[in-house]
Parts: C-alpha cells; structure tokens; sequence
C-alpha cells in the first residue's frame, strides 16, 4: 500500500493547522474586555478583546500580537516602555543607556 504524496502533504498541512489553532486558542483563554477607563495607559486588543496597554518604564514586546504592547504616546525600546503617555502626560520615561550594554 502506498500514500500519495499529495495524500501525505494534505495531512501534514491540517496537523500543522489544528496544532496552530489549539496554541492560539489557549493563549486568549480567560482574556477579558476591560473597561477603558480603568487603564492608565488606555487600552489595545488583544485575542478580539481590549486590556489594559502597558505604561512607561513597564516591560513590553513590539509583536503586534502580544499583550505586552505600551499605550499611545509610548513606544517599546530595550524591552520597556518608553516616551510620554498621551493618557497620563506627566508619565514620561526614558532608557539613556546602550540596550546591549546590559
């Protein structure tokens, strides 16, 4: 008995695409809308739901996918948050150092 190739690769491809959407759907478990007045930072989305955006100084990411993004005004640079909030614009912070010197 022989699989086809196009049999074989057919199967492949729905593996890849079931394990995908498993990791994808554990990831937004428990992700909740939040209310926007409750965030300092104002909100993003996340998993089709709003939460909280980071603040200056915090520890971000610049996936656009991840929950670890700052809010308007800020940027992520060396792994924090940086610049002034738009939302609270007293809040500013910034990285004077090398990010590789750490």
């Amino acid at each position: 008995m022989q699989i086809s190739t196009k049999y074989l690769f057919a199967c492949l491809l729905a593996l890849v695409f079931l394990c995908r959407a498993s990791s994808a759907a554990s990831a937004c478990y428990g992700i909740r809308n939040v209310n926007p007045k409750d965030c300092s930072y104002g909100v993003i989305e996340y998993c089709g739901k709003y939460i909280c955006a980071k603040g200056t100084g915090a520890k971000c990411s610049n996936n656009r996918y991840s929950p670890f993004r700052c809010g308007t005004g800020n940027f992520c640079l060396c792994g924090r948050c940086q610049g002034c909030s738009l939302h609270n614009v007293s809040d500013c912070y910034q990285e004077t150092t090398n990010c590789f010197s750490k």
